[in-house]
Order: structure tokens, then sequence, then C-alpha cells
């Protein structure tokens, strides 16, 4: 790196480190400050409270006057520390730094940086999505498994959240994470192989073949994975077979509908355009905001379930 460049890197630096200090001042001078002792020691029994810091150079005078309340000025400082800006102007610095490098090595030309950060992206892409098929290659049903516990874990929180929950509910959120990963991986794996054997056999091969293999998905694989979604967290709730059957026929119909309004549009790309291996993924992605809606049922039911004991109770 020439001299020119370090001199411009150090540069670089010494402004990242002037602005991010910017975000150790602190941003409510002005508070109580409870635990400041002014003109007494720790040991007096009637200390006075400083309640209004009004600026840097008041504290200045503070630890001046009475050295022990320097620690209280310090506690003040470390509690109006906000970190996320130190981290933000530091990250944002670090990428300018980085595109002026690139710059000043190859010339001022911005095509030529949208290219570099162009270049990055599809190798990060390109390297990602390799590992993916690698994994997928040596061990479908594993891979599948983890996709589908990951969807449905997010998906689970998504839900939470939109139903306005303020704290998550950690253990529904593994309970749905794992009927993702043993339930809608392993089984999906299953029914994408068989329906496309089932349509090749059958010589149902031509573009067209997209249309009756979206009515079979909605038709049998949907309501049978819908309702071993609601089976599998009513075992994990401890349900009895009476419970979870009656929540399996009270969903049942209220979900294919739903379905209805998202599968046939995304099952168009899933039978149309993704190769066989492939099409986990691409509905795990979709899965995401099916798994809102299924979870958001389940907890519907089960809240029902609550309503009733408590009302018989």
């Amino acid at each position: 790196m020439s001299v020119v460049l370090q001199v411009l890197v150090l540069i670089l630096s010494t402004a990242s480190f002037l602005h991010s200090s910017q975000a150790f001042a602190p941003k409510h001078v002005g508070r109580m400050a409870p635990s400041l002792y002014v003109g007494s020691n720790f040991e007096s029994s009637e200390p006075v409270v400083l309640t209004n810091v009004a600026s840097e150079d008041s504290s200045n005078a503070l630890m001046a006057a009475d050295p022990h309340s320097q620690f209280a000025v310090m506690e003040q400082r470390l509690s109006s520390f906000n970190m996320e800006q130190v981290l933000g102007v530091t990250t944002a610095s670090a990428i300018i730094g980085y595109l002026t490098l690139v710059l000043l090595d190859n010339g001022p030309s911005v095509p030529l940086m949208m290219s570099t950060l162009e270049h990055m992206v599809q190798a990060w892409g390109t390297q990602v999505w390799g590992s993916y098929e690698a994994c997928l290659a040596s061990n479908p049903v594993a891979t599948k498994a983890a996709t589908s516990a990951t969807v449905y874990t997010i998906g689970d929180v998504i839900a939470q959240k939109s139903e306005g929950l303020t704290e998550l509910d950690f253990p529904r959120v593994a309970r749905s994470g794992i009927a993702g990963g043993i339930g809608h991986g392993p089984l999906s794996h299953v029914w994408y192989n068989l329906s496309e054997s089932f349509f090749t056999h059958l010589h149902i091969t031509a573009w067209w073949s997209f249309f009756p293999k979206i009515v079979v998905d909605q038709t049998v694989w949907g309501p049978i994975w819908n309702g071993s979604y609601i089976l599998l967290l009513g075992l994990m709730n401890r349900e009895n077979v009476d419970e979870m059957v009656g929540n399996v026929k009270t969903s049942t119909v209220p979900l294919f509908l739903d379905g209805l309004k998202l599968w046939p549009l995304a099952h168009c790309v899933t039978y149309g355009l993704v190769p066989v291996e492939n099409r986990l993924l691409w509905v795990d992605l979709v899965e995401i905001l099916w798994v809102t809606i299924l979870a958001t049922k389940a907890a519907s039911l089960a809240s029902e379930k609550d309503h009733r004991k408590t009302t018989m109770g």
C-alpha cells in the first residue's frame, strides 16, 4: 500500500474515533443522579443529593471539590453511553474507508465501485449456495429438516409479534421449531419426490403439468401437513387424544381455505420452475408467512381450550 493510502487510512480512522467519541457524551445531563453525593463522604448521615448536573464543567468542578463524587459522575456518564451509535458509526466508517481504498487503487470511478460491490455480493451468494447444495446432496433429509426448523422458528416469532405479545413465549417457539424439524422437513422430502415420481409415471411432464400437481398438493398434502402440525403441537403440549383430534377437525377447513389464498400462486413456481431437490427451500421461504398463520391458529385453539377449562372450573 502506498504512503498516500496509509495516510488516508490514518485520517479515516481518526475521524471515525472522533465521531464515535461523540456518542459517549451524556445524553441527559439534567436528570436526577440519586447516587451523587456532594460535600460529604459516603459515611455522612445526611448526604446532599445533586439533582441537576448542568454541564461538563459542573461535573469537573464537582470532582475537584470532592474526590468521592468522581464515582458518581463516572456512573452518570456510563449510564448515558449510546453503544448502538458507536457501533453504527464505526461500521459506516469502515465501509467508507474500504470503498475509498478501492477508488484510490483503481481510480475515482463510481461504476468500478459498484462493480466491486456486486462482485462481493455475488461471490458471497455463490459460496453460500454451493455450501447448501453440497449439504443437500450429502444429507438431503437432515438439510431439509434444519431448513424447516429454522423457518418454523422464525414464523412463530413473527406470529407472536403479530398477536401483540410483549414477551416471547420461548417454549412455544421451540415447539414450532421442533415440529418443523421433525415433521415438515422430512415429510416434505418424501412428498415432493413421491409427487414427481407419480406424475412422471403417468407421463404428465409437459409444461402444463404444474396445474394438476397444484390441485393434488392442495387437496392431499396441504390438509395432511396442517393436521400433522396441529397434532405435533398437541403432543408436545401433552393434550389428550380427543382434544387433538377435535383441534384437527376444527382447523382443517379454515386452514384449507386460507391456503387457497396463498399456495396456488406460490406453487406455480414450486412445480413449474423449481427442480424437485430445491422445492422445499422455495416452499420454506413462502412458509415464513404460512407458519405465521398456522402458529396463530394453533395458539387460538390452545387459548380456546384454556378458556373452556376456566369456564367449566
